[in-house]
């Protein structure tokens, strides 16, 4: 009996208190429109430390695709269950500010390898066929994207 009275507190309250978080299934248009509405920051940058004081990363920007950071180092921090810290390597990232120079990067967005997108997040479109035609399709993707991405920046530096 007392078995089963904690397996009931435990689904009750289970939801509220679990710890995680859950990346759905997602399209990547769809992924994108949320993300760039979403997203203070879009960079493109090499992650330069790994694993450093509080959680916290370091990362170079090469190229600002979206916002205007306050410096050309930024760290990249934990502050949820939700924030991600990516591993060495040049990367487009997808990140809102904490402070003038901490960002936080969201372990559900849209930031992934520029070497290997396909490892970035789960994308309806990756999941379907072999590995190596996912990894074609998600290069081919990633090209595209940061041409749009390119393009509304000089939009929107022409108006």
């Amino acid at each position: 009996m007392i078995r089963l009275i904690h397996t009931i507190i435990f689904l009750i309250l289970g939801p509220s208190i679990s710890i995680g978080c859950i990346c759905s299934v997602s399209t990547l248009e769809k992924l994108r429109k949320s993300e760039f509405s979403n997203s203070q920051l879009i960079l493109i940058a090499d992650v330069l430390t790994t694993k450093g004081q509080d959680h916290a990363y370091k990362i170079k920007i090469l190229e600002i695709l979206k916002g205007e950071p306050a410096d050309s180092v930024l760290a990249v921090k934990i502050v949820s269950s939700c924030s991600w810290l990516p591993d060495k390597g040049r990367w487009i990232i997808y990140a809102r500010y904490l402070t003038d120079q901490t960002i936080e990067i969201r372990q559900c967005g849209l930031s992934r390898p520029i070497s290997n997108p396909e490892v970035g997040p789960i994308i309806k479109r990756y999941l379907i066929g072999n590995r190596v035609k996912a990894a074609r399709r998600a290069q081919r993707d990633l090209r595209r994207e940061i041409d749009l991405l390119r393009r509304r920046r000089i939009d929107h530096v022409k108006k």
